[in-house]
């Protein structure tokens, strides 16, 4: 009787060991990967008005995978495309929401110039640009990698990620009306409209302790 109540006692002491042991180690960033459907890029004209038709054999601006992992200081974003052309410009625009709230989301525009050096833009959920001290940006290969620290995003408990690519002939990459090129997004399905002003974002991905 004795034996088994310091049997008991013993192993309750060893789980509460445990949970102490298992509550000091830090938490592991929480990463999601997303796949988007090859082929599926569309080409925008603005003649006479704007608009996007197919344009499936376009492979500078195909977008077919990503990664995000978000640490306790930072969210990094890794952007697969299916083929990049160095020679002409090209953007890739990532939207960061930190609420469930639809249309609220910073946005990080990594963009890429031949004989420039990369550079990052980072914009408010107004759409102001904004200072964000230790963004980055670089392309590896086909490949876009992109850092934004958590600050400034308020360092929110979770972000949700959703992103786009545009390749440009004639225009600017920071001024959408005048833009003309072909275009890709970010969509789980080739159900969803072409345009960008449809977004699907990713499950929340939380912030390591």
């Amino acid at each position: 009787m004795k034996s088994t109540r310091i049997s008991k006692a013993a192993a309750a002491l060893c789980g509460v060991a445990l949970a102490v042991v298992g509550a000091a180690a830090p938490a592991q960033a929480a990463s999601w990967r997303g796949s988007d459907p090859a082929h599926d890029v569309a080409a925008k004209k603005c003649k006479p008005r704007c608009a996007y038709t197919p344009a499936p054999g376009v492979a500078s601006a195909d977008l077919v995978g990503s990664r995000v992992t978000y640490r306790h200081d930072a969210v990094k974003i890794a952007i697969k495309l299916r083929g990049v052309d160095r020679s002409k410009a090209f953007a890739v625009t990532s939207l960061l929401a930190a609420t469930d709230r639809e249309g609220r989301y910073f946005s990080a525009i990594s963009a890429f110039a031949p004989g420039r050096a990369p550079k990052i833009t980072f914009r408010n959920p107004s759409g102001i640009a904004i200072r964000c001290g230790g963004a980055t940006t670089q392309l590896q290969g086909n490949s876009v990698l992109a850092t934004v620290p958590a600050r400034c995003l308020n360092a929110p408990d979770f972000v949700r990620w959703s992103g786009y690519v545009r390749v440009i002939f004639p225009g600017d990459l920071d001024t959408d009306q005048r833009y003309q090129g072909w275009f890709d997004k970010f969509r789980t399905s080739s159900s969803t409209p072409l345009n960008k002003n449809t977004f699907e974002f990713s499950r929340r991905i939380a912030r390591a302790a």
